[in-house]
């Protein structure tokens, strides 16, 4: 199966993972065709698979401007110290004992809960996140992991996570993003509404990225997935099946970067530079 079909099925997801895939993927593909018209074309193809992560676009950005198997080299040890840096600034966030809740599967989010792990004891909480259950991938890779308790809940729980203890109350909220823009977050689907009612009971909400996913595009494509993933088809009914939403900034109290934890107001100040 060619890499296109497994971004595309969601055999490899997170944005930073597609992007480092697919810098693996371009640098064998410029050893056998050179980095002349073939390889534009194939970059192309690569940011069509999955139109609203940004950090693919970024990273094949700085590629076109150096066409090199030094540049690969460069980008992919740059996402490999960004993921260490994150997971460094992220776990201090999460305290002895506590519970933190998250969503869909970001490897940023791993690696900051098994930082963590080494030397706190705490319970994480993750939601189904369909229509592709995605948070399934994120259970049993949390399973594995010493030190903490994990939870699954159906999507419809997740709100009730931050507000009874018949789960087990959150203290924190940390989730991927696939862009970072002006207007806000853009995640999987189902983040806005974490968002909405974390700010409703004063629950901390953290987003866990590198400065690699800035989205400065001017427009923003939100992926629509096939109707199938939802449900076989129905008469008369017309199926959506949006993979992702966009959380007003109001809603989050910091970004975890590779320079550290930034509040909103710094973020959107960075975004403004070209």
């Amino acid at each position: 199966m060619d890499i296109f079909t497994r971004i595309k099925n969601l055999e490899i997801q997170g944005a930073i993972n597609i992007a480092e895939h697919s810098l693996i993927y371009l640098k064998g593909f410029a050893k056998k065709n050179g980095f002349g018209h073939k390889f534009d074309l194939e970059c192309d193809r690569l940011i069509a698979a999955r139109p609203t992560g940004v950090a693919l676009y970024n990273v094949i950005r700085e590629l076109r401007r150096d066409k090199s198997f030094r540049k690969i080299d460069e980008l992919l040890n740059k996402i490999k110290n960004n993921k260490e840096k994150i997971s460094n600034y992220g776990e201090k966030l999460i305290k002895n004992n506590s519970t933190v809740q998250t969503h869909c599967h970001s490897s940023n989010v791993m690696d900051i809960i098994k930082k963590a792990a080494e030397n706190k004891k705490f319970t994480v909480i993750a939601d189904v996140t369909e229509p592709m259950h995605q948070g399934i991938k994120t259970v049993k890779e949390l399973s594995e992991i010493k030190n903490i308790e994990v939870i699954l809940v159906t999507d419809d729980a997740a709100g009730l996570a931050l507000s009874h203890p018949c789960i087990s109350m959150s203290d924190i909220l940390i989730l991927g993003a696939d862009a970072i823009r002006k207007d806000g977050i853009v995640n999987k689907i189902g983040t806005y509404l974490l968002a909405v009612a974390a700010k409703e009971r004063g629950i901390p909400f953290y987003i866990a990225a590198s400065t690699l996913k800035y989205d400065r595009r001017r427009r923003l494509v939100i992926e629509m997935r096939k109707p199938s993933e939802v449900h076989r088809k129905i008469k008369g009914v017309k199926i959506l099946n949006p993979a992702f939403d966009v959380t007003p900034w109001k809603f989050i109290n910091g970004v975890i970067t590779e320079d550290g934890t930034k509040k909103p107001e710094q973020v959107l100040r960075e975004l403004k530079q070209v």
